[in-house]
């Protein structure tokens, strides 16, 4: 696959509240096919305790690299954050490291073995700038019929969320070049955001059906801002919709009456639920984002 050694890929994961469920994450990272890897942990404003038990799963994981023979392909190291946010922490991860091929993942979700390997086939000396394989969801311990990962396109009437954070493998180069930096003025769906600039911004990716990796379902116990429909998320939601709407405009100059429809549904119910709670300002957010594609 490789003329030369094997490429280094970033993994770059913040954590922030959800030390047991990256306790669980973390084997999956050690157990990729693929080397050389560096795991990138950001400290997303981890209470002391919680800083201490990362430090001391990293210490083991690499302890058990080196009695492998693995010291020098398999890297980790926790990284320092002000606790700003998802967004920021993966901007902060993604300065910290140098490696030629980034990963984004959350803090409870799993990889499967040849997660790695396989994008990396995908993505190595194709000229592509990144690759989207699927993930299979899981309630609980279970696996469900449920998955993350539609082939995206350009040209679709409507933008959905085409791939959660851990179905994309990146070129570094790629994203330097076109500035695709995670947006922290959004302190929820920046994902959605994200995944869909990306599509933008490039007209060279590949999306592949075989599902690389286990996306967690938030719940309650998970202490996902999926988990509760909060008035933050509720204008994360808000923020997340208009900035997509106006990408989309300024790429193809209309809407379309697919994503329109969507939109409204999409606003309409965020309204209802913001005046269910009593968030004034929240409701007048909505309004403003349904008259606004109204008048697009």
């Amino acid at each position: 696959m490789f003329e030369d050694a094997p490429p280094s890929v970033d993994v770059i994961i913040p954590v922030k509240g959800r030390v047991p469920f990256f306790l669980e994450t973390l084997p999956t990272v050690l157990s990729q096919s693929h080397r050389p890897l560096h795991l990138i942990v950001v400290n997303d404003g981890c209470t002391s305790d919680e800083q201490e038990t990362i430090e001391r799963a990293l210490d083991q994981a690499q302890l058990e690299s080196e009695c492998g023979g693995d010291a020098e392909k398999f890297t980790c190291e926790c990284v320092p954050h002000a606790g700003t946010g998802a967004a920021a922490a993966r901007n902060a991860g993604f300065r910290h490291g140098n490696s030629p091929y980034v990963l984004w993942m959350d803090s409870d979700d799993w990889l499967l073995p040849d997660k790695v390997a396989y994008d990396l086939g995908q993505l190595h000396g194709t000229g592509r700038d990144f690759v989207v394989s699927r993930a299979q969801h899981r309630q609980g311990d279970q696996l469900i019929d449920a998955f993350w990962g539609d082939s995206p396109s350009q040209n679709r009437p409507a933008f959905e969320f085409p791939f959660q954070t851990m179905c994309a493998l990146f070129k570094r180069s790629f994203i330097i070049e076109s500035s695709l930096h995670w947006n922290e003025r959004m302190a929820m769906t920046n994902d959605w955001e994200f995944s869909n600039r990306a599509l933008l911004k490039s007209d060279n990716f590949s999306f592949s059906d075989r599902v690389t990796a286990v996306y967690r379902r938030p719940n309650m116990e998970s202490k996902s801002i999926g988990s509760v429909l909060t008035r933050e998320k509720i204008d994360g939601q808000l923020l997340g919709i208009d900035k997509v709407l106006k990408l989309k405009k300024a790429a193809f100059g209309r809407i379309g009456w697919v994503y329109t429809a969507k939109h409204l549904r999409h606003a309409g119910f965020l309204l209802v639920e913001a005046i269910k709670r009593g968030h004034l300002r929240t409701s007048m957010r909505a309004v403003r984002s349904i008259v606004g594609v109204l008048l697009a």
